[in-house]
């Protein structure tokens, strides 16, 4: 039967006996109950809209087994505590292929979503708009398209309680705000979010252990204006996922999550400005992108050992570290950049590194001392940059670096302004280069007194 062909009458009369009903069934207002008394032997329907049904109402849906669209229920704020917390009328939903959204203003009671004992999948996004808790989840669900977990009115659940079946979300996991109460190993199944996992105004702690199984994450992990976030653990099973960025969170103090990632797209981990140590990525073998900024309370940065190729940018700048991580088997990385590093005096290991496909810079860190570490014959690909280091004294151990010739005329070889660096040192790693087959602009000059010729 076709919803939007036969109209929705006060009684619904029309619908009596149907099994199966194409298009959009809304039902709303004082009618509700004679409508839904008719639908009884209703199995299927494509999309399904309910506004402030009364919970004698919801009870006549007992062998709903299948929406294939969307179902919405709109709770509004005269109704009792009994219809919000008994939905005992939707045990035999099996599937939502659409979205699933349960909204309203009631503050009396939480959503007991729990007694939708059967349903097993939501193709589409579960969400909740409501200023009470959502108290559970289904026990029988396995998987949904997005999943939207938070503690405050209107950012959807309070708990994960319920949620142990959960296999895989095929699109995103957003945590947005608040405490989530009962968690501890509430998602004991999910290994695969196939989308995003988004955490948002999260809590006063960022425990990540809830997540635990999860061993990839197709999209990006966004950690982002967490303003009471002091801490950020867990993840450690996670192999791969799409990019990691840690922005805008005030409080963070540390960071020890990540222990097993092999492979992901860009880390930007930038804005925190409290945050004093970060372990590193242990596993990490490849990124598009590592950039650590802004962090200029930093002082400790765990490094990568298997870290071997970065395609774009592997950059340290404004942090208070006073030794560049070490990344031992680093061979190829697209940008390199050490620059405004107040405290850093020496660089670590870099002896793999073979080529800088694009600038290397080295510019502000007024303690920097020397390149001790980076001694292997690597080839830059485009600008070298090494201005302004007050106390950098030696650039011996960057004698073997090559640099291409780019067409680009912004393309400059400068090792300039470094007032501790000898004028004849500076010279002759620019001679070096020259030599080397580099024929384009080269820029020596403020440094340490004058190169006789």
């Amino acid at each position: 039967m076709d919803a939007n062909a036969v109209g929705l009458t006060e009684t619904g009369a029309e619908y009596a006996g149907a099994t199966d009903i194409t298009g959009t069934l809304a039902v709303s207002g004082f009618s509700a109950a004679d409508v839904l008394s008719n639908l009884g032997c209703l199995e299927k329907v494509e999309n399904l809209q309910l506004s402030m049904p009364e919970v004698s109402q919801v009870s006549s849906l007992s062998r709903l087994r299948e929406v294939t669209g969307s179902l919405n229920i709109e709770l509004g704020d005269a109704l009792s505590a009994q219809s919000i917390s008994d939905w005992s009328g939707f045990a035999s939903l099996e599937t939502v292929g659409g979205n699933l959204v349960v909204a309203g203003s009631h503050p009396d009671a939480g959503f007991r979503f729990e007694q939708f004992k059967s349903l097993e999948t939501v193709g589409g996004t579960l969400k909740f708009e409501l200023d009470a808790p959502v108290v559970s989840g289904p026990p029988s669900l396995t998987s949904v398209g997005n999943l939207v977990v938070g503690g405050y009115s209107g950012s959807g659940l309070g708990t994960l309680a319920g949620f142990a079946g959960l296999q895989s979300i095929s699109g995103n996991l957003a945590f947005r705000g608040g405490v989530i109460q009962n968690h501890a190993h509430s998602l004991p199944n999910l290994t695969e979010i196939g989308g995003n996992l988004v955490f948002t105004q999260w809590a006063p702690y960022g425990d990540l252990n809830v997540l635990n199984t999860v061993t990839s994450v197709g999209g990006q992990i966004e950690i982002r204006d967490c303003m009471f976030l002091e801490r950020l653990d867990g993840l450690d099973n996670l192999t791969t996922s799409g990019g990691i960025a840690i922005t805008g969170n005030e409080a963070l103090l540390s960071v020890d999550a990540f222990a097993a990632l092999q492979g992901t797209g860009p880390v930007v981990v930038r804005d925190n400005y409290s945050l004093t140590s970060f372990a590193g990525f242990p596993s990490l073998t490849s990124a598009s992108d590592l950039v650590v900024d802004e962090a200029p309370a930093l002082v400790e940065f765990g490094g990568s050992p298997n870290l071997a190729t970065v395609a774009g940018s592997l950059s340290f700048t404004a942090t208070s570290l006073d030794e560049l991580p070490a990344f031992p088997a680093l061979s190829t990385v697209g940008n390199l950049d050490v620059s405004n590093n107040p405290q850093l005096t020496s660089v670590a290991d870099l002896g793999m590194l073979a080529e800088v496909g694009y600038d290397l810079l080295v510019s502000l860190n007024p303690n920097l001392i020397s390149f001790q570490g980076w001694s292997s014959q690597f080839n830059v690909g485009h600008r070298v940059i090494i201005e302004n280091n007050d106390s950098l004294s030696s650039v011996s151990t960057l004698s073997s670096i090559t640099v291409s010739n780019s067409p680009d005329p912004n393309a400059i070889v400068s090792i300039s302004s470094n007032p501790s660096l000898p004028a004849c040192d500076a010279e002759a790693l620019g001679d070096s280069i020259m030599a080397a087959g580099y024929t384009g602009q080269l820029k020596v000059q403020n440094n340490l007194g004058e190169c006789e010729p």
